[in-house]
């Protein structure tokens, strides 16, 4: 199953933040760094999961450099430590379209690909949800998610939802 949420903030969201803020100052320190492109799990805190999956996306520098292999290998390699962790499901932001000024478009190309390749090679992984930042971010998702070839297309009218309150 795939799943788009696109969540507005709620005093329930805002708590999820500040408690992803914690797990990410606790315990990121334990990690001794992280390589953009990497990616490395810890203990998820308080948050409502078992771990939590950090990756350090690439900063845009107009596509010349190597950021499109960088953003691919953070999804790849996040789904690895999901799969060697056991977990089931998985939850990815719009990785580096935010401070980092990668462009919303062949980011969600390069997301949604990668996942579904790398989907196939973990198979214990059975849900994965993208939790965007705004509407406009949604809506590019829903078109590279409705144009993509996949073996098996996932019934979009039930997997992908507009803005959902946390609370």
């Amino acid at each position: 199953m795939y799943e788009l949420t696109a969540p507005t903030v709620s005093r329930m969201g805002a708590s999820l933040a500040d408690l992803a803020q914690e797990v990410r100052l606790s315990e990121s320190r334990l990690l001794g760094g992280c390589e953009t492109g990497d990616a490395k799990a810890t203990t998820a805190g308080e948050l409502p999961a078992r771990h939590v999956i950090h990756t350090v996306g690439p900063v845009w520098q107009g596509g010349a450099a190597v950021e499109a292999e960088l953003l691919a290998s953070c999804h790849r390699r996040s789904l690895e430590v999901a799969a060697e962790l056991g977990c089931r499901t998985i939850a990815f932001p719009a990785i580096s379209t935010g401070i980092y000024g990668y462009p919303v478009e062949p980011a969600a190309e390069i997301a949604l690909g990668t996942t579904f390749a790398e989907l196939e090679r973990h198979p214990g992984i059975e849900r994965v949800t993208f939790v965007l930042f705004s509407n406009e971010h949604l809506e590019v998702y829903r078109e590279k998610l409705s144009s993509s070839v996949r073996p098996d297309p996932p019934d979009t009218s039930s997997s992908i939802t507009g803005p959902t309150p946390f609370a």
